[in-house]
């Protein structure tokens, strides 16, 4: 994947996918929840890669009138996420270390619904690293960055991961297309009701 510099237009976005094929919809359709099923029993299997790639990477940078710190407070206010994320069900937090925060997150949209644990570090105030430790991926890396820019802030949003059976992969692309491609907005949302 490639990306192209940082826009400097207020809500302009830059994005960059993984090889695999885009499909376009939202609601999963009869045939997708046929998918899903069967790729829940061959999830098990490991992905072929040499007849499919699906392996979603995101990356994204947008300019936001906000400073790094308080872009950065929301992104850290994992326990708040179900408040304003429409996919995300629940949110605990298990540990607190420091910088590095274990956390759990489920994960649900019509039959899709999976826990997810991560190990978050915080590097106040100009960068967040997610790092996947247990669920239904085989792979998944996340970073926030906060750079200050002018009157506000280059916010950059990075996400790659991979899934135990090419089956799957296919399946839960349209959930990738659904839900990572408007994370970056769903907390722009979110400034503006706590920020103006």
């Amino acid at each position: 994947w490639c990306q192209t510099g940082p826009p400097r237009a207020e809500g302009r976005l830059t994005t960059s996918r993984g090889r695999g094929k885009r499909e376009n919809g939202g609601a999963f359709s009869a045939g997708f929840r046929q998918l899903i099923l069967l790729a829940n029993n061959l999830a098990c299997k490991p992905a072929d890669h040499h007849g499919f790639d699906f392996m979603p990477q995101h990356s994204e940078t947008r300019f936001l009138p906000y400073t790094p710190q308080q872009l950065f407070d929301l992104v850290a206010d994992i326990g708040r996420y179900p408040e304003f994320l429409p996919w995300c069900k629940g949110a605990r937090i298990l540990k607190r270390d420091g910088d590095v925060v274990t956390a759990d997150l489920i994960i649900g949209y019509k039959m899709f619904q999976e826990k997810f644990k991560s190990e978050v570090t915080l590097d106040v105030p100009r960068k967040i690293a997610v790092r996947y430790l247990s669920g239904p991926l085989a792979h998944l890396t996340n970073e926030w960055g906060f750079k200050p820019s002018g009157k506000g802030c280059d916010l950059s949003f990075h996400v790659d991961f991979d899934f135990h059976s090419s089956i799957l992969g296919a399946a839960m692309e349209m959930f990738f297309d659904k839900a990572i491609l408007k994370m970056v907005a769903a907390f722009e949302e979110r400034a503006k009701e706590l920020y103006g």
